[in-house]
């Protein structure tokens, strides 16, 4: 998987193109660059959603 840094370049060009836009990359765990977790573990959906909650 890709890591949430991979859109830097194009989200720069669309702030430069409209300032006012506010942009997010969010990299979920486990993914890009971030921490993985145990290899005991896994990741449902939901376990994402309740990471972003934090």
């Amino acid at each position: 998987m890709d890591n949430a840094g991979s859109f830097k370049t194009l989200m720069n060009a669309i702030h430069q193109h409209n300032p006012d836009l506010h942009l997010l990359a969010i990299d979920l765990f486990g993914h890009g660059l971030s921490s993985h977790k145990s290899s005991d573990n896994y990741y449902p959906f939901h376990d994402y959603i309740a990471d972003l909650h934090q």
